[in-house]
């Protein structure tokens, strides 16, 4: 309770004050009476990392990891949210990040306001952004993060104060544990480790950037190739294109790739898309690639024998039959049985 009611007004926070309050000062910006709202003068900072000093920097950093865990430390977005809370989010306990996965999860939804999306949208972003800011990511995969991604791990916590919230090609290395646990899906042994991992992936599926490999990795490729996409459309744009792709790119794609299509809570548009016929021709349990298997099946039959698709599932499903087919490290099944 004393942390919600700091996270209001950041100037009632002893610790962020002691390491911000001259860059509070110094900043026009951030310092003025009309940041009234709760939160916004910690949200103006952050807007201004570039210009602060390494104390106050490595202080909202910190601050950001306490943050991740419950979304009433994050004022901006609770006070934009309320209702989409309340309609959507009603069942989940505050902490353990619960809640802003269940924002997110229902984020398409035509009820939610456009300021509550953008913050969710926002939100969600910096927590992928570094293993540390994944409240859920960091503590249900500790075990296989120190067997699988040691090195990882050892490079991201030696990330100095001021490369912190990096943008650009220093943003890399932030992301680095996350890719990791992602590469080594099918190793993963804890289940509540693997149910983040897919979180992750969905949310790479519709907003490859939020990635900061990716984004690294693939900026030549995406300008080059898919430079008018829609976000959700990349990694179909990427894999039309797959052979022409940069090697870094490539080994990227193949992992989204494999991982999208084991299991079709991984590929959220499609979920959607195709609700109607996931329960009436393909329900059946969704790992091992057998859903989109499935899918991808009835899809060609029913282009021979007249359709039993909406338009938009068929439509979504031939695309996916059209992207994978350019590599077989694209089809889960061939990679899995084949390999």
């Amino acid at each position: 309770e004393v942390r919600i009611f700091e996270s209001k007004d950041m100037r009632l926070d002893v610790v962020l004050m002691g390491a911000c309050k001259g860059d509070l000062l110094r900043s026009s910006a951030c310092s003025g009476g009309e940041l009234q709202t709760p939160g916004a003068r910690k949200a103006c900072l952050k807007s201004h990392v570039s210009e602060l000093t390494l104390a106050c920097r490595g202080a909202l950093f910190a601050r950001a990891q306490e943050d991740a865990r419950d979304v009433r430390l994050n004022q901006p977005l609770f006070q934009a949210c309320t209702r989409e809370i309340k309609r959507f989010c009603e069942g989940h306990k505050f902490g353990q990040a619960r809640v802003i996965k269940c924002l997110w999860q229902s984020i398409d939804d035509p009820y939610y306001s456009a300021e509550c999306k953008q913050k969710v949208t926002q939100a969600a972003r910096e927590s992928i952004s570094d293993y540390r800011l994944d409240f859920r990511a960091y503590h249900n995969c500790q075990d296989d993060i120190k067997e699988l991604c040691a090195e990882e791990k050892a490079s991201v916590d030696s990330i100095p104060v001021e490369k912190l919230f990096a943008t650009g090609a220093d943003a890399e290395k932030s992301g680095l544990v996350l890719q990791c646990l992602k590469k080594n899906y099918q190793r993963l042994t804890k289940p509540p480790c693997k149910q983040e991992i897919q979180h992750l992936v969905r949310v790479h599926t519709v907003d490859p950037t939020s990635n900061p490999v990716f984004r690294n990795r693939c900026s030549k490729d995406m300008s080059r190739h898919c430079g008018n996409v829609a976000p959700e459309m990349a990694h179909f744009c990427l894999r039309n294109h797959f052979a022409n792709l940069t090697r870094s790119c490539r080994e990227m794609e193949s992992i989204q790739g494999k991982l999208s299509s084991s299991d079709i809570a991984m590929r959220p548009r499609m979920s959607k898309l195709c609700n109607l016929e996931i329960l009436t021709l393909c329900s059946m349990p969704s790992g091992d690639g057998q859903v989109v298997a499935c899918l991808q099946d009835k899809a060609l039959e029913s282009s021979v024998r007249g359709s039993r698709f909406s338009e938009p599932c068929k439509e979504i499903v031939q695309m996916d039959i059209a992207a994978s087919n350019h590599d077989w490290r694209l089809k889960f099944g061939l990679h899995q049985a084949c390999n």
